[in-house]
């Protein structure tokens, strides 16, 4: 009698925030989280336009990480793959694509929309800056 099992594939369950408001000369964080799984590589690429998609940063636990410009990672660990842009511009706005390469699941992908709003209102801050316990 032969038995024959199919393998498990866990599905990789990748956190992310899809809407994301960033405000100009300030630093917002998009999120790309790993909650499953084993990272063998993260890249972020950005779609100004849905025209032209660019490769801004990679990511390895193995081999580092290749970022340009006013870009760093969050967390550059090996769940955490989420990237700073340090003093947002107007022109920063747009469709912003996380990939993961995960084991043993494959390529997940997931996309945050970053809009960029003038200046951050007063009462904002004052929210921003105070601890609600």
């Amino acid at each position: 009698v032969f038995f024959s099992q199919s393998p498990v594939v866990l599905e990789a369950q990748v956190s992310v925030e899809p809407q994301v408001t960033g405000y100009l000369g300030n630093d917002v964080t998009l999120r790309c989280k790993l909650l499953q799984g084993n990272l063998i590589q993260a890249e972020w690429q950005w779609d100004k336009s849905d025209t032209k998609t660019f490769t801004i940063a990679v990511f390895s636990p193995n081999l580092g990480q290749n970022i340009s410009g006013r870009l760093k990672f969050a967390g550059a660990s090996t769940g955490d793959s989420s990237i700073t842009i340090k003093d947002v511009e107007m022109t920063d706005a747009g469709k912003y694509i996380c990939l993961l390469t995960v084991f043993p699941s494959g390529s997940f992908e997931r996309t945050t929309i970053l809009t960029v709003l003038g200046e951050m209102s007063p009462t904002l801050q004052w929210q921003w800056g105070t601890s609600i316990l």
